[in-house]
């Protein structure tokens, strides 16, 4: 649920938490600014030595392909008459477009292939499949050509209906620079530089990346805390803070200076609004 503070409207839970760690780790407090106007950041770090404020925005790196695609498979009918198990599949989160670009994968598509495919393994008594399989094997060739990766599948209970279960992976071999390209790329954006540009004077201004899970590989760099280097900060942003929204572990650094790895209590991730005006 979003909280609010005394003077503002509602703060998003994550926001919240987020602002919290910030004002943990540089020994301060999170002063609210932006008030529901725009081209506002959404913080500033107050310091109890009276320093200038620093300016603190936090976003949310999201991966739309995949995100779209998450929503796409909770809202489909899965069940599937002509089978007799319940199948459970990593499709792709995202699949390329005739112009090159990446979209959300085609869920209908996917569902109306695969059914026909997993009666061929049911007949033949194989209970889950693995991709690519041999050559010529074309059940297994028509698996591989919808994107489907390797998955098991288990008999339906009395009365249950056969039915294909889609997942969009959420795990693998993730790049340890990914956590630096998702910073990268909010920092990139013009309104996140225009927001931290409005106090000058200021010794640090923090850009606070939190890495939705439909951003599969910065999600799990930062979860498992495998932070490769630390990325490149356009002018105005000095400071680049990294956190998955869940762990007690939240990373921060300045550039050309080193990731800090810093631990958050738990009483901060359950009550953030201590740290927080």
């Amino acid at each position: 649920m979003a909280k609010r503070t005394a003077s503002g409207p509602a703060i998003d839970g994550l926001e919240l938490k987020a602002a919290a760690a910030a004002a943990y780790v540089v020994g301060g407090r999170a002063h609210r600014r932006d008030l529901g106007g725009t081209r506002m950041r959404d913080f500033d770090l107050r310091y109890p030595d009276g320093r200038t404020d620093e300016p603190l925005e936090v976003t949310c790196f999201i991966d739309r392909a995949g995100l779209e695609t998450w929503k796409r498979l909770g809202s489909k009918d899965s069940t599937a008459p002509a089978l007799s198990r319940v199948w459970t599949v990593d499709v792709q989160s995202r699949e390329g477009r005739a112009d090159g670009s990446a979209g959300p994968y085609d869920v209908n598509r996917f569902l109306k292939q695969a059914e026909p495919l997993f009666r061929a393994l049911e007949e033949r008594g194989q209970h889950d499949f693995y991709v690519p399989g041999p050559p010529g094997d074309n059940v297994l060739e028509g698996l591989a050509g919808s994107w489907l990766r390797c998955r098991l599948s288990r008999a339906a209970r009395p009365r249950e209906t056969g039915r294909i279960e889609g997942v969009a992976p959420t795990g693998g071999v993730t790049h340890p620079d990914s956590a630096a390209w998702a910073i990268e790329h909010e920092a990139g954006k013009v309104d996140n530089q225009e927001k931290l540009s409005c106090s000058p004077n200021a010794e640090r201004r923090h850009l606070f990346v939190i890495p939705h899970p439909s951003a599969v590989d910065a999600y799990l760099s930062v979860r498992h805390r495998r932070i490769g280097r630390v990325p490149a900060l356009p002018a105005p942003i000095t400071t680049a803070w990294v956190w998955d929204g869940d762990s007690p572990y939240v990373f921060m650094a300045t550039p050309p200076s080193p990731w800090e790895d810093c631990e958050l209590p738990s009483h901060l991730l359950a009550e953030p609004e201590m740290w927080v005006d």
